[in-house]
């Protein structure tokens, strides 16, 4: 990642993420037919988020780990948004909504008054206690809105005011770097006797396995890293739903302030500098483009809660933003005549 803002659009601008190429876009012969609208596309349907005819098989494919909601505004231009590109790539976790049509989250982060000593009689009755469970998670909600302000958390402010920690000490190491190489956990695999990373039978003294756990630990630190000392800590999940906001900056705040969204607790993100070639008038390197906004929420989330390595899962979510990236830095002299580069320090 870039450290500093640098005045010029780099020519990598997201070193060391591993994300997927995009050359065949490159390859793509005059604009296609959107099958779902029959609108005329050139890489994708920003109107129905999928892929254009010859790309459906390259279009990289990212699962996340919790469902993201986007409210659109409706004078955010769908050729310049990148609310689609996580759409795209994430189908079955994204779902993008039009303003003024916004989910009712008001009930859903209303505190469910379950008493111990109630007789849950039938399959209805479990199904409510287990969608507000949430209540015995410190009072953590089920739905968090990720937009800046004064009375907005980090992620990690979050998770001490509503998570419980959770000791990842004495998960096995060969069953971490199985769970790494494979995409799934060694409970999933009991055939095989041997662990096929370092061939020991007792994978809990395997001194391999250990030692590329701590490789993959280092090689990870750079986005939402945590403290050497919390490494063997995840945290309680207590929501399972993120929604994101997609406008301007000068048109946001409308949406924001809808009943709908107001009653959720707010998480912002402060580490990161954008990329984003769009110029934010008086606003600081600081705020994100929403598919920025998305991946780097899902980096820090996978820190604080997933039990396995960071090992670039998510990085694909910035394929599309990488790709354009590009163009516009070829076309716009690496950015030396965008008002999104000409006011940075040199």
């Amino acid at each position: 990642m870039a450290s500093k803002v640098s005045s010029m659009m780099e020519e990598n601008p997201f070193p060391g993420l591993k994300i997927s190429s995009s050359d065949f876009l490159d390859d793509l012969q005059g604009r296609q037919k959107c099958p779902r609208c029959d609108r005329s596309r050139k890489f994708f349907c920003y109107s129905c988020y999928i892929p254009v005819k010859g790309t459906e098989d390259n279009i990289p494919r990212v699962k996340l780990p919790v469902k993201v909601d986007i409210i659109k505004h409706p004078q955010e231009v769908a050729g310049k948004s990148t609310c689609g590109h996580a759409a795209l790539v994430a189908p079955d976790q994204v779902t993008v909504y039009m303003y003024p049509t916004v989910p009712e989250y008001k009930d859903k982060n209303k505190p469910y008054q379950f008493e111990p000593e109630e007789s849950l009689q039938d399959e209805d009755d479990f199904d409510c206690f287990e969608e507000s469970i949430w209540c015995s998670h410190n009072g953590g909600p089920p739905v968090i809105l990720v937009f800046p302000g004064p009375d907005a958390l980090t992620l990690e402010e979050y998770v001490a005011k509503f998570s419980k920690p959770q000791s990842v000490h004495n998960e096995d190491p060969c069953d971490q770097i199985q769970s790494l190489r494979l995409g799934q956990s060694m409970a999933d695999d009991k055939n095989s006797e041997m662990c096929r990373n370092c061939d020991s039978a007792d994978g809990g003294s395997a001194a391999t396995c250990q030692a590329l756990l701590r490789d993959s630990d280092a090689s990870t630190s750079g986005v939402g890293a945590r403290q050497a000392e919390d490494k063997n800590v995840r945290f309680e999940k207590t929501f399972d739903r993120v929604v994101f906001i997609d406008s301007t900056w000068h048109q946001v705040y409308k949406i924001r302030l809808d009943e709908r969204l107001s009653c959720l607790q707010k998480v912002e993100i402060k580490k990161h500098t954008t990329m984003f070639w769009r110029h934010q008038q008086n606003k600081p390197e600081s705020y994100l483009s929403t598919i920025e906004a998305i991946y780097y929420f899902m980096r820090e989330y996978h820190d604080l809660f997933e039990m396995t390595p960071y090992t670039g899962q998510y990085d694909d979510l910035l394929f599309l933003f990488k790709f354009m990236y590009r163009k516009i830095r070829f076309e716009y002299e690496k950015g030396k005549v965008l008002k999104a580069y000409e006011n940075r320090p040199k």
